[in-house]
C-alpha cells in the first residue's frame, strides 16, 4: 500500500494492508494505531488470522515512525514547550490525521460500508471500519472522536457510513488523563523524577512488557474502587516468570518492530504532555455523540499488564460512570495476559493448539458484541 496523504502539506502515514478476505464483500476493516517505542510491525502476525474472522487489517505507523512523515522542528517545539493551547491543538491534529487516513482508505480501497443483515441470531451489522488504539495509541483515537465536531460536514457524512467501533486497547493512564497516586504509593518509571526521557524510553521494552500479579480483589472490582484502594493493590514489581515478552524475541524480530530513537525524540515528550488535555479528550469522546451517534467505544484491558495501564482502564470506567446519555460503551477484561499480548504472537509455553497473542486479539474482537 502506498503512503497515505493526511493533509495538504505533504504529510503522509505509512500503512500495511492484509488485503480483503478472498471472496468476501462484507468484511470489517480493522485499522490499528500503535503505541510508544513499538510500531505497527508488531501486529503483522495478525494478518494470517484475519480472513477467518472476516476482517481486513490495516496497520498505521504514526508520525515520526518508520515510513511516516517526521515531526517538523516547530511541532517538536510545541511538545517540549509550555503553551497549553498549542499542545491541545497538536493532539487534535493527530486525531485529524487519522480522520483523513480513514477517508483516503475508504475512497481508494472501496471499503465496504456498514450494512445490516439477517443472521440466525437476528439482525446484525456487517462491513464498516473499526479503529483500534493500542496502548498510547488510544490517545490518538480519543482525540479523533473528541474533536469530531471540528471536522468538515463532508467528513462527518462519509465516516458516519463506515465508522462502527473505536477500541481503547489496554490504554495507559496518560492516554486518558487519569489522576495518579503518589509515587510512594505506586512506583512508575514514567513518573520517576530522577529519570531522563532517554532513560524512560530505554526502560520501556522490559518494564511495559513484563507480567504483573495485581491484587485479585482490585481487578475483580475495578469499576467500583477508589484511586487510593487501587494504588494499594497494584504491583510495580514484574514477575521473573513468565519472561517479559520482549525477552523472548530473536534480535531480528525485536529490531523489526522497535524504533527507540524516534520514541526518544518525539513520542516520550508526546505522552508527557499536560494530562488535562488527554483527560478532556477522553471525557468528550465518551459523552458527546452529536457526530457519529451510532459509533461505539469499547475498552479492552489485560489483567497481567503493568499498573499504569490498569490505572488507565480504571479511569475510563470512572469517566463512563459519570457520563449521562453518552456513547454506547462496553468493556472487556482479558485474563492472564500482559500488555504486549495485545499485539504479537508469543506464548511462553507454546503448543500446536495454543492461541498466539495475535489470535487472542482477533478472537476477543470477533467475539465482542460491538463488532
Amino acid at each position: 500500500m502506498p503512503l497515505a496523504p493526511v493533509d495538504n502539506e505533504g504529510t503522509e502515514l505509512h500503512c500495511e494492508d492484509s488485503g480483503p478476505p478472498a471472496g468476501l464483500t462484507d468484511y470489517v476493516t480493522l485499522v490499528i494505531c500503535h503505541g510508544t517505542v513499538f510500531h505497527s510491525g508488531a501486529f503483522k502476525p495478525m494478518f494470517a488470522h484475519a480472513p477467518e474472522h472476516n476482517m481486513r487489517i490495516i496497520l498505521v505507523n504514526l508520525r515520526d515512525y518508520p515510513g511516516s512523515t517526521p515531526y517538523s522542528p516547530a511541532e517538536k517545539d510545541i511538545m517540549f514547550g509550555q503553551d497549553y493551547e498549542n499542545k491541545a491543538d497538536f493532539l487534535q491534529a493527530r486525531g485529524f490525521e487519522i480522520a483523513a487516513l480513514l477517508e483516503w482508505l475508504i475512497k481508494k480501497e472501496d471499503l465496504p460500508p456498514i450494512r445490516s443483515g439477517s443472521t440466525a441470531e437476528g439482525v446484525k451489522p456487517f462491513g464498516g471500519v473499526a479503529l483500534l488504539g493500542w496502548s498510547s495509541g488510544s490517545a490518538t483515537v480519543l482525540s479523533l472522536v473528541a474533536n469530531a465536531d471540528k471536522l468538515s460536514s463532508e467528513t462527518h457524512v462519509l465516516l458516519d457510513g463506515y465508522l462502527r467501533t473505536c477500541f481503547l486497547w489496554d490504554p495507559p493512564s496518560y492516554a486518558c488523563g487519569s489522576p495518579l497516586p503518589a509515587i510512594d504509593e505506586y512506583y512508575s518509571i514514567v513518573r520517576d523524577p530522577t529519570l531522563t526521557p532517554n532513560e524512560i524510553a530505554e526502560a520501556i521494552p522490559v518494564w511495559v512488557f513484563a507480567y504483573y500479579n495485581h491484587d485479585p480483589a482490585v481487578l475483580d472490582s475495578l469499576e467500583d474502587i477508589s484511586l487510593s484502594r487501587l494504588a494499594i493493590g497494584l504491583s510495580s514489581q514484574p514477575l521473573s516468570a513468565p519472561l517479559p515478552t520482549t525477552q523472548t524475541f530473536t534480535p531480528d524480530e525485536y529490531n523489526a518492530i522497535i524504533d527507540l530513537p524516534k520514541a526518544l525524540s518525539s513520542h516520550v515528550p508526546f505522552i508527557l504532555m499536560d494530562g488535562s488535555i488527554f483527560q478532556g479528550n477522553a471525557r468528550r469522546a465518551l459523552s458527546e455523540k452529536a457526530v457519529w451517534p451510532r459509533l461505539k467505544i469499547a475498552l479492552v484491558w489485560f489483567d497481567m499488564t503493568l499498573g499504569d495501564v490498569i490505572l488507565g482502564a480504571w479511569y475510563v470506567l470512572q469517566l463512563w460512570k459519570e457520563t449521562e446519555n453518552g456513547r454506547d460503551f462496553s468493556s472487556r477484561r482479558v485474563r492472564n495476559v500482559n500488555h504486549f499480548s495485545a499485539a504479537l504472537e508469543r506464548t511462553q509455553e507454546s503448543s500446536d493448539d495454543a492461541p498466539g497473542h495475535d489470535e487472542v486479539t482477533l478472537y476477543t474482537l470477533a467475539h465482542m458484541e460491538v463488532l
